[in-house]
């Protein structure tokens, strides 16, 4: 790697450092001073002129003076520095650097929604936390940057000489920084010191790159002299990558082994993702700084506008291709898109003292418009001849096949054959990537489970053949050969680095050495207990545990106008200046955010851990109405969960509350900002897996096309699902499902009523025949032409309930209740729904083979 661009990322890490030890009040120099005095405590800035001169040069002030020569990279690092503020850092600084918390990022988000203003506290080094923006005044103290330092100096890599160093710095830094402003103007102190100095360095080395690519040479003219010519320059490319296809292909499964077989699928095209990214940046001699943003098999990254960069994302994709039809067809596809931009777009008109449009918003336009195009052309030339030729490998059928029990795709019988001889698959006949799959499954579950260091597990990508036969997976490198990846722990992986292509750590801020890297993933499950607690629970066995009826529950949701936020969600038409908080590194604070949220956040909430708490102003605590009083973890598996979406499969109880959990704790996190739709389909444990996954979907879209009682739309969730009758949708508001369906009437009804006879005096016995004459009642006057209440049978229902001195009250409460509801529309769709749940909870007595 030239040790050029190593330098420059290293020093845009670290040259507002001094910063950070000025709030500690260690060191009353000048910020860069105090930076520097800091940085020598390491070996660091040892024989690196380079990288001195970045660190004692961040203002134009400094570099006006500066008895440096004019291709120093302390240039590029203060323009970058520029960009990823979005205007001139003199500008916007606060010398008198304030001691205010973080801002969140959300409180300048769809400004017209609210005005309230959140800001997050440090977080709590070496712990998996949850840490919730809050309303607070009170300001940071010294105490909490010295803890911050302190955290610093333990962690910080010093080999200069290292390529890998950016990248730890970076994984250094967003471990102790990602919670204080770098900047302390309340108008930029919602960008954390680790996003501002992540896109800096991002900006840097596509800088650096481009220049060297294009023989500049000068880079005091070039970034400082004559800045204005050089801000209009196509110097970037932003890019993204996604794969398309991803439901038919995870989805489109029967029921045997269900469950690995999800989560191996969808945990493949999660590693695929990751690997793609790490391939395309290792060919550019590149750095996961460059990468803004990933989740839901999808990404954004910053590459400089050379030719290089457009050959290896043509390359690649074709390689990707390729070896997705080979090993999966056409249902899943990979695509990259990418839109060249200026400094002055990124930085959101660098040049204007007044912002009057929104470059960022035009930047995702244009490279929405693209990803839209390509997709029109999936294939090139020679993959489209392949696919044509009946005689190609990838439509030849071989002979003596048959299909596999699983995917029903067609494999060598032999194979089957000698699959079903494997432990756990005896009879069941799996084609070989089904089986990799139901291995990767139970290999997730086991890296959840692994919490200490001595158990720590690792995704390994060796270059050669895995020790064991049966390897997890196969991905292809850049050119075309495979790495097999496996788990190893540690011990293992130190044997083997000759033959180690890379490694991830998974929810840990690792260090290993150069070749681990560090990935976030929702991979919360829960154990067999059938098997001792040595295998993912599949269906059969989670179904058990549901309280009452045997049903499992699919849970979908995701973001609402998720493409729409990153477009425009930072404009504020009620502002004079609308234009004035829209920047990349906002965009990119927001983007990590989400991800955050569904990739970390969803462990934390499914294990009821340190999510909720008194200190919160929402999220106080877990939803237990149906499951009172019970502390245990969630009976539920994440299927997937990326970047703003979300699939989990459970017991039908746990996910209607886990529901509740996940919006209560997005709508504090976004500060009620950006909303969420969700489906809730219950079904046996035998029902076809894609039907699942496909009428969840219907009742998702359902609740995104829904219109609330306020005027607005999605934010909702729809459950059960009668998706041919607008008038017996089980669909709500968020706010309604929660606060009149189950807080007012399921509630109700389980405090008044009971369902089997002689267990609780003081309540109202209502056998289920009865409450299926009086749902059948609601459902007449719900969608009956005149949408009129028959009193005379409704009455003659309730008059066959019989009373008790004992509950002689709750009777007559009853009665009065039902019918008040009854005589509203709304409340008497929202009591069908109660009711529906309230008889969940009775078990039956046998399966009658019905959804």
């Amino acid at each position: 790697m030239d040790e050029r661009l190593i330098t420059i990322q290293v020093g845009a890490i670290l040259c507002d450092i001094g910063k950070i030890v000025k709030r500690a009040q260690i060191n009353n120099d000048d910020y860069y001073l105090a930076g520097l005095n800091f940085l020598k405590k390491f070996p660091i800035l040892e024989n690196n002129n380079e990288l001195y001169e970045i660190v004692e040069h961040p203002t134009s002030q400094t570099l006006k003076n500066a008895q440096i020569d004019n291709n120093s990279l302390a240039y590029i690092v203060h323009e970058a520095n520029n960009i990823a503020c979005g205007s001139d850092i003199e500008k916007t600084e606060d010398l008198n650097l304030g001691m205010m918390r973080l801002n969140s990022v959300f409180n300048n988000v769809h400004t017209e929604k609210n005005k309230i203003k959140k800001s997050f506290s440090i977080a709590d080094f070496g712990k998996y936390s949850f840490n919730m923006p809050k309303k607070s005044e009170a300001n940071l103290c010294t105490d909490d940057y010295k803890k911050i330092l302190e955290e610093i100096q333990k962690k910080f890599p010093t080999n200069i000489e290292s390529k890998f160093l950016p990248e730890k710095l970076g994984i250094v830094f967003e471990e102790t920084c990602s919670y204080i402003p770098s900047n302390s103007l309340d108008e930029y102190s919602d960008i954390s010191y680790y996003d501002h100095a992540k896109i800096t360095s991002a900006l840097s080395a596509c800088m650096y790159i481009y220049d060297k690519e294009n023989y500049i040479t000068d880079f005091r003219q070039e970034y400082f002299s004559n800045i204005e010519n050089s801000r209009n320059i196509e110097k970037f490319l932003f890019v993204s990558g996604a794969f398309t296809g991803i439901q038919d292909f995870i989805y489109t499964i029967t029921s045997k082994m269900a469950m690995k077989s999800l989560r191996g699928r969808s945990f493949f095209l999660e590693m695929f993702i990751e690997h793609i990214i790490d391939e395309i940046l290792s060919q550019m001699s590149l750095s996961r700084l460059n990468l803004i943003y990933s989740g839901g098999s999808q990404f954004s990254m910053l590459l400089p506008n050379i030719e290089k960069s457009k050959e290896i994302l043509k390359n690649y994709k074709e390689v990707v291709n390729d070896f997705l039809l080979e090993q999966v067809g056409t249902n899943i596809y990979f695509e990259t898109s990418y839109t060249p931009t200026t400094a002055e777009e990124l930085g959101n008109g660098l040049n204007n003292s007044k912002k009057s449009e929104n470059k960022i918003g035009n930047i995702f336009r244009r490279l929405s418009i693209q990803v839209s195009k390509n997709k029109l052309s999936r294939y090139s030339k020679e993959q489209l001849a392949e696919l044509f030729n009946e005689d190609s490998c990838t439509n030849k059928i071989e002979s003596y096949t048959k299909e596999c029990i699983i995917c029903k795709k067609s494999e060598k019988e032999e194979i089957l054959k000698q699959n079903t001889k494997m432990e756990g698959f005896t009879g069941i006949e799996v084609c070989g990537s089904c089986k990799h799959y139901i291995k990767l499954g139970s290999a997730i579950a086991k890296l959840y489970h692994s919490n200490s260091n001595e158990k720590k597990e690792f995704i390994v990508e060796l270059n050669d053949k895995p020790e064991e036969k049966d390897t997890v997976l196969i991905f292809p490198k850049y050119d075309s050969t495979r790495v097999h990846l496996q788990l190893m722990d540690k011990n293992k992986i130190e044997q083997r680095k000759d033959s180690i292509h890379r490694y991830y750590s998974i929810n840990s801020y690792d260090m290993s050495d150069k070749l681990c890297k560090n990935i976030w993933i929702g991979n919360y499950n829960i154990y067999d207990s059938e098997t001792n607690g040595q295998k993912l629970i599949e269906f059969e066995n989670l179904v058990k545990l549901s309280k009452g009826i045997e049903r499992l529950a699919v849970f979908r949701a995701d973001v609402d106008n998720l493409g729409m936020l990153f477009q425009s969600g930072f404009e504020d038409k009620s502002s004079d200046e609308p234009y004035k908080t829209v920047a990349l590194s906002k965009s990119a604070v927001m983007s990590r955010y989400l991800s955050d949220f569904f990739k970390r956040r969803i462990n934390l909430i499914l294990s009821k851990k340190d999510g909720a708490n008194e200190s919160n102003e929402i999220f106080k605590k877990y939803c237990n109405i149906i499951k009172e009083n019970d502390n245990n973890l969630r009976d539920i598996v994440i299927v997937y969960s990326g970047g703003d979406d979300i699939f989990a499969i459970g017991t039908w109880n746990e996910v209607i509350e886990f529901a509740i959990d996940l919006r209560t704790a997005f709508k504090e996190f976004t500060n009620n900002k950006i909303t969420l739709s969700a489906g809730i389909g219950f079904f046996q444990d035998s029902f076809p897996v894609y039907q699942m996954a496909n009428r969840t979907g219907e009742l998702e879209s359902i609740a995104k096309s829904y219109t609330r009682s306020d005027g607005g739309t999605k934010d909702a969730i729809a459950l059960f699902g009668n998706m041919n009758n607008n008038e017996l949708n089980h669909v709500y508001g968020w706010d309604d499902f929660i606060e009149k369906v189950l807080e007012e009437k399921y509630k109700y009804l389980k405090e008044t009523v009971s369902l089997e006879d002689g267990t609780e005096k003081e309540k109202v016995f209502v056998g289920k025949s009865k409450w299926y004459k009086i749902m059948q009642l609601i459902s007449n006057r719900l969608t009956k032409e005149e949408k009129r209440i028959d009193i005379a049978r409704f009455a003659y229902t309730l008059a066959r309930i019989s009373s008790t001195k004992d509950n002689e009250e709750n009777y007559k409460s009853l009665k009065h209740n039902l019918l008040m509801w009854m005589k509203d529309e709304e409340d008497a769709k929202q009591l069908l729904t109660a009711i529906n749940i309230l008889i969940y909870e009775v078990r039956e007595g046998k399966k009658n083979g019905k959804q």
